[in-house]
């Protein structure tokens, strides 16, 4: 005789209501023991003391382990499979996935299409449990205790909800396999203590079943090793489940979105004015400043492909014209405003859509004049301002007294035009514009005393065909250094009231992004929790196939981190389509004419580092707990819960 569990003295009440009192009994390693009575009597209050599910008084002793008060669930899996009336596995792996982790062998994989043959199960390797039958759930179940090797298979009620079919089936099963293991069975059916090998009535139980041996220590000996294999392949199976939950992963991502939108909001100005000049805009032009000949800097912007250099007349005016400007400008009497238009109309795009009156530059002396000088010209010589076009207008230049003729009226211009405003500056209504062809003879030493900047600078526009060529002239001269024969213009210089618009707005937007850090966080916290609650059944179930509560911890880390860095990741791809859409609405709704969605991939970043730090804590956290509380009491209340 074998003997591999012995109850000795066990006594378990609830409150005053005695379940077992000194229940002895010493059960043999191989065949069918089947507890029956009336419900109520102690037959699952057994099963539960046995299993580790129940604290008790008394000792139980199994295979080489001895237990006081209290079996010990992390050692009974080891050797025993329990079958309750509500099977459990995981939900997101296939019946095939399911048993396949229950091998400690997996060159043995082939022993799982020989059960399921067997059990008449073969059919069924690639549905998932709940598309099981319960009959086909309990015979899987069977299946796997016989997959893990198990020695002792515990079952509660195994046929109470089953059909009559299913039920002979059951029973043949046992019928089989009480050869080889011990089964131990509460049940009602008579099926079942027709071919029981021993019988325990729990009707009335208040006697002492006399122990073979008054040793306490069964005389066999049983181990089983955790599974090395990792978990990691099958535990990213559930993201891929049809039917996972997928609420609180979508809100996740909304609020990830959010976020995002709100730090990209409170992204550097200065790079979203360039952004905005550049590709909302279509600024296609540079203004930079020359400190070396005209062939050498020309030779720089072939260089970076641009395409065309054009002479800047007003921002050329020598500074000692300014600092005497009182005194000096009406002895000078020559033009100091004027701005600078391309002759070419190809490298002033739309050129006529600013036009009130007449066309675009069609010969060197041709002029442009602002609305405001229009009207001044139109009361003077009593005429419509539309017939100033092809007028003669005398301007005083540098060199001489010339003559220009009208060729354009511009429309009444404000700030609002991005792309004007960046070409000629603001405030232009009551000025001239000439193009670059009849200026072009200023350049450098065109006039006596140098018409050029002080510390012999000129200042110069590139244009360039491709954004890209633009940016790359941009970047490299936008931050001067000393040796350089170029300077560029930086953007934002020409809208410093941005600056301080977008400083504001930083300053109350700020506060914004510590909320919504929180509120994310908070939310993440929330959906961790929710997952968990779940997630504790799973993890249970794995512990229960055999793998050690390391393994599962690591591997559900690493899940974790995967799952909160795919939703995040998803969300600022989000983020970055909706980032120029918005733009575009706002701008085309007048609200703003810069960009204010630029992404902030230094602050995201740091969101997602902090997402994962937390990621990793709430996993270890609640594992540890799962640990603590034991394998069977947390299926429980996963099925419980579920």
């Amino acid at each position: 005789m074998n003997v591999v569990l012995q109850c000795r003295n066990i006594y378990k009440s609830y409150g005053k209501n005695v379940i077992l009192n000194n229940f002895n009994y010493e059960f043999e390693n191989t065949g069918l023991y089947v507890l029956y009575g009336e419900s109520g009597s102690g037959k699952t209050t057994l099963l539960n003391i046995i299993t580790g599910n129940t604290d008790y008084i008394g000792q139980i002793s199994m295979y080489d382990k001895t237990f006081k008060n209290s079996v010990s669930t992390n050692d009974t899996k080891k050797y025993i499979a329990y079958i309750t009336q509500n099977n459990y596995f995981v939900n997101y792996l296939t019946i095939y996935e399911n048993l396949e982790l229950c091998l400690y062998d997996k060159s043995d994989k082939n022993k799982i299409d020989e059960c399921l043959e067997f059990f008449n199960l073969l059919s069924k390797k690639e549905s998932f449990p709940d598309e099981l039958s319960g009959g086909e759930q309990e015979r899987i179940s069977i299946i796997r205790a016989l997959l893990q090797k198990k020695k002792i298979l515990i079952l509660d009620e195994p046929t109470s909800s089953l059909d009559k079919d299913n039920r002979k089936v059951i029973i043949n099963i046992l019928r089989r396999l009480k050869k080889d293991i011990l089964i131990i069975c509460a049940t009602h059916d008579l099926g079942l203590l027709e071919i029981a090998d021993k019988k325990i009535d729990f009707t009335n139980l208040m006697i002492d079943y006399k122990l073979h041996s008054n040793k306490y220590a069964p005389v066999c000996s049983y181990k089983t090793e955790d599974k090395k294999d990792s978990l990691f392949p099958y535990m990213l199976k559930k993201f891929i489940y049809k039917k996972r939950e997928k609420k609180s992963t979508i809100f996740l991502t909304i609020i990830f979105i959010i976020t995002i939108l709100v730090i990209n909001m409170c992204f550097d100005y200065e790079t979203k004015v360039e952004d905005s000049l550049l590709n909302i805009h279509k600024i296609n032009f540079v203004n930079y400043y020359c400190y070396s000949n005209d062939d050498y800097c020309e030779s720089i912007i072939k260089k970076f492909n641009g395409v065309y250099n054009l002479y800047l007349y007003s921002q050329n005016v020598p500074d000692d014209i300014y600092i005497d400007i009182n005194e000096n400008y009406n002895t000078l009497g020559f033009n100091l405003t004027a701005k600078t238009l391309p002759y070419d109309s190809d490298l002033f795009p739309n050129n006529e859509s600013y036009l009130e009156y007449g066309s675009y530059y069609e010969d060197t002396n041709d002029i442009i004049i602002g609305y405001d000088l229009a009207i001044k010209l139109s009361e003077k010589k009593n005429i419509p301002i539309k017939q100033l076009i092809d007028q003669e207008y005398e301007i005083i230049m540098p060199d001489k007294k010339e003559k220009f003729n009208i060729k354009g009226i511009l429309k009444k211009m404000d700030n609002n035009d991005m792309y004007f405003s960046s070409l000629v500056g603001n405030e232009v209504n009551d000025l001239e514009f000439l193009n670059d062809k009849y200026l072009e003879k200023y350049k450098f030493d065109g006039i006596p005393g140098t018409f050029q900047n002080t510390m012999g600078k000129v200042a110069m526009r590139a244009y360039f065909d491709n954004i890209k060529d633009l940016k790359k002239f941009y970047n490299k001269y936008k931050e001067y250094q000393i040796g350089n024969e170029i300077e560029v213009d930086n953007f934002v210089y020409n809208f410093i009231e941005f600056k301080w618009f977008m400083k504001a707005m930083q300053y109350y937007l700020y506060p914004i992004i510590i909320v919504s850090f929180i509120i994310s966080i908070m939310f993440y916290f929330e959906t961790e929790n929710i997952k968990n609650k779940y997630c504790k059944h799973i993890l249970a179930i794995y512990n229960y196939y055999g793998y050690s509560w390391s393994n599962i911890i690591i591997n559900n880390i690493f899940v974790s981190i995967i799952y909160v860095t795919c939703v995040y990741l998803i969300s600022f791809i989000l983020s970055l389509f909706l980032s120029p859409f918005l733009n575009w609405i706002l701008v085309l709704l007048k609200v703003t004419n810069f960009t204010l969605f630029l992404p902030d991939y230094k602050t995201s970043l740091l969101l997602l580092i902090l997402l994962i730090f937390l990621s990793i804590l709430f996993s270890t956290i609640n594992s540890l707990l799962l640990v603590k509380r034991g394998t069977l009491e947390s299926i429980k209340e996963g099925d419980d819960f579920l």
